[in-house]
C-alpha cells in the first residue's frame, strides 16, 4: 500500500507517508457496469476426464499452451487441474487424485469488474463460468486486463467516467431516476505547486478511498471523472444524495496527509434525484449530459462561496451568511479607498439560486441578496447585479473630483478603483 487510511469502519496499514482519518466518536441494485464475463472469456475449451493421468494432463496444457484444465464427466464439471497442481506429482498418478474440487466459479453475466476483484480476493488466475450447472467458459486475468486498463484510473482504481454514462443510462432506462453527486478539490492546483504531483497523487489516492467508504454498492457508483473531480452516480433520492455528499465532504475534512500543513476540502454540488415517475421519450446521454453539467455548476458555486468564505476569514453557510448594516462614515472618500468585496454567499437548487453580496467602502459596508434562476451564469450575473445595486445606492459614498482619477471623470472606471 502506498498509503493508509485509519478510522471506524477504515482499512489501516502502514506506508512511508500516511494518510490518516481522523476519527471522531428493500432497495434497487446496481446497473451492471462495464463488459460481462461472457464478452471476454474463452469459449474454446480443453478439458479432462478424472481417470486421466498427470503426465495426459501435461501433455494437453503444453499443446495448447494453457494453464488449467477443467475435470469433467459425463459432462459435469468435477474439478479444476492446474500446472502447479501436477509439479513433483508422479506421471501416472491420476487426476482425480490432484484435482482441486474447491474451484471458483462464476456467472458469465457477471461484470468483469466484480471477477476482478473475486480473483483479487481468493487469488485465482482463472474461474471457470458456469451457467444453469454447465461448463460454459473459462475466464483468466489476461481476459479481463484490456478492458479493466481502458476504463480504469491507474493512480485511484477507479472507473472513468464512460463507466458512469453507462451506469446511468442502463438505470434511466430500466425506469429508475438518477442523482448526480459532482466533487472537486479545493485548491488542488496551487496544493500540487506547492508539494509535488507524487504527494498530489497520495491525496487523490487518499480521498477515492474515503468516498469508496460512503457509498453503498447496491445504490452507488464512484468515478473519477478529471484531474481533482470525482462523481458518485445514484439511485438515491435527492434528499439523501445531499446527506450522502455532506458526509463525504467532512470525511475528506478529516483527512490528514503526513509533513503536509494544509487542509484538504472538497466542494459538491447535487443534481437530479427528483423525478417520482419515469421518463418518457428520454434522450439519455443528453439526460446525463444535463445533470452532470447542473452537478458541476452547483459545484463551481459552491467554491466560489467558500473561496469567499475563506477570504474573509468566517466559515458562513450559504444560507445563513449575516446581513451588515450600514455603519456612519463620512460622505466623501478618503484618498486612494478602495472598494472591498468582504464575502459572496450563495444558495441554490436545480431551479432558483440566491446571492448576496457584501462590499465595505471607506469605513462602511453593505449587503444585497438577490434572486434568480439557477446556472453558473446567473449566479456570476446576480453577483455583479447587487454590486451594481450597492454601487447606486444614494448614501453610496462618492470620490471627490479632485482625488478620482482622470480616466474615471472621463466615464472610464480605473481597474483598480472597481
Amino acid at each position: 500500500m502506498l498509503y493508509s487510511v485509519d478510522g471506524p469502519g477504515e482499512g489501516s496499514g502502514r506506508s512511508e507517508r500516511s494518510l490518516t482519518l481522523l476519527a471522531s466518536g428493500g432497495q434497487e441494485r446496481v446497473p451492471q457496469l462495464m463488459k460481462s464475463v461472457r464478452e471476454v472469456m474463452s469459449l474454446d475449451i480443453i478439458t479432462i476426464h478424472p481417470s486421466s493421468s498427470v503426465k495426459s494432463a501435461i501433455i494437453l496444457m503444453q499443446g495448447h499452451g494453457i494453464g488449467a484444465l477443467p475435470v469433467v464427466t459425463d459432462e459435469a464439471l468435477v474439478g479444476l487441474v492446474e500446472e502447479r497442481d501436477l509439479l513433483g506429482r508422479d506421471p501416472s498418478e491420476r487426476i482425480s487424485a490432484v484435482m482441486r474440487r474447491d474451484f471458483q466459479s462464476i456467472s458469465p453475466d457477471t461484470g468483469i469488474r466484480a471477477a476482478a476483484d473475486l480473483m483479487a480476493r481468493t487469488g485465482e488466475r482463472r474461474l471457470i463460468v458456469e451457467e444453469n450447472g454447465s461448463l460454459v467458459g473459462i475466464v483468466t486475468v489476461g481476459d479481463l486486463l484490456p478492458d479493466l486498463g481502458k476504463f480504469t484510473d491507474p493512480v485511484t482504481g477507479l472507473p472513468w467516467s464512460d463507466t458512469l454514462r453507462e451506469w446511468c443510462t442502463t438505470a434511466l432506462a430500466g425506469g429508475s431516476e438518477v442523482s448526480i453527486i459532482f466533487f472537486d478539490v479545493d485548491l488542488f492546483g496551487s496544493f500540487n505547486k506547492k508539494y509535488g504531483h507524487v504527494i498530489g497523487d497520495l491525496v487523490l489516492k487518499g480521498i477515492a478511498s474515503l468516498l469508496q467508504g460512503v457509498v453503498d454498492p447496491e445504490l452507488d457508483l464512484l468515478c473519477r471523472v478529471g484531474g481533482d473531480e470525482f462523481v458518485i452516480s445514484s439511485l438515491r433520492r435527492r434528499d439523501d444524495a445531499l446527506d450522502l455528499a455532506k458526509r463525504a465532504q467532512e470525511r475528506v475534512a478529516r483527512l490528514r496527509v503526513e509533513d503536509v500543513e494544509d487542509a484538504i476540502s472538497v466542494s459538491y454540488g447535487v443534481s437530479g434525484g427528483r423525478r417520482t415517475r419515469e421518463r418518457e421519450a428520454t434522450h439519455y446521454a443528453a439526460t446525463i449530459d444535463d445533470l452532470l453539467n447542473r452537478a458541476s455548476r452547483e459545484c463551481t458555486a459552491m467554491k466560489m462561496m467558500q473561496r469567499s468564505s475563506r477570504a474573509s476569514g468566517e466559515a458562513v453557510a450559504p444560507s445563513e451568511a449575516p446581513r451588515v448594516e450600514p455603519v456612519p462614515a463620512p460622505q466623501t472618500a478618503a484618498p486612494g479607498a478602495r472598494i472591498r468585496i468582504e464575502q459572496i454567499s450563495y444558495s441554490a437548487s436545480d431551479l432558483e439560486c440566491s446571492v448576496e453580496v457584501r462590499l465595505s467602502y471607506a469605513g462602511r459596508a453593505f449587503s444585497k441578496t438577490l434572486q434568480g434562476f439557477a446556472g453558473l451564469g446567473s449566479l456570476v450575473r446576480l453577483a455583479a447585479d447587487a454590486c451594481a445595486a450597492i454601487c447606486g445606492r444614494p448614501q453610496w459614498p462618492r470620490k471627490s473630483p479632485q482625488t478620482a482619477p482622470a480616466a474615471a471623470r472621463n466615464g472610464r472606471a480605473n481597474a483598480s478603483d472597481r
